[in-house]
């Protein structure tokens, strides 16, 4: 697999930011490689800031913070996300956010739940 270690980097280096910046205190955030195929996915998966359904793929769009992280205090300027996914595609992968629905809770009045975070790579030789 060939990328730019740079923009992959600074990539990384957003959702890790983003997972301690939204992931409930005392939680875990698991990291899991996958390779299928001629594709790689990595995984970040974790108890964060609810992410409604209707936003799952607005959560991209430069300028948009999620409903929730704005409630509770702790939205960016909403471009973050939205960069990430062009440093991604210039390195012909991909991100995106779902909830598998399992872990779902309120926190000092933020609701929480399980959100996973997965990038792929395309095997490019």
């Amino acid at each position: 697999m060939k990328i730019d270690y740079e923009s992959v980097s600074a990539a990384f280096a957003h959702i890790i930011d983003n997972a301690v910046k939204y992931t409930a205190r005392d939680t875990d955030l698991s990291v899991s490689f996958i390779s299928d195929g001629d594709k790689y996915i990595v995984k970040f998966d974790m108890i964060s800031i609810k992410i409604d359904d209707d936003e799952s793929q607005i959560i991209f769009d430069e300028n948009y913070s999620g409903r929730h992280t704005k409630k509770a205090g702790l939205s960016g300027k909403g471009i973050g996300l939205g960069i990430v996914r062009r440093l991604l595609a210039l390195n012909k992968a991909s991100i995106s956010i779902a909830s598998n629905g399992g872990t779902s809770f309120t926190r000092d009045q933020n609701p929480y739940q399980n959100n996973i975070i997965s990038l792929e790579f395309m095997n490019r030789k």
